[in-house]
């Protein structure tokens, strides 16, 4: 896979992001914690499709 450098930074954005994201939402209006969970496991799943493309 030749665009896997783009591929990646562009997941490690949307993970940064969406954890950037969930941190606001804590501190502006006190999340529940069913929120914080989809949060870890979308940026989890993230990350992890990121490991992935590189070791392909």
């Amino acid at each position: 896979m030749k665009h896997r450098l783009p591929l990646s930074t562009s997941l490690f954005g949307a993970a940064m992001l969406t954890t950037g994201i969930a941190f606001k939402l804590n501190h502006l209006m006190g999340a529940v914690v069913l929120s914080n969970a989809g949060f870890a496991v979308l940026v989890v799943g993230l990350i992890w499709l990121m490991v992935s493309i590189w070791r392909k």
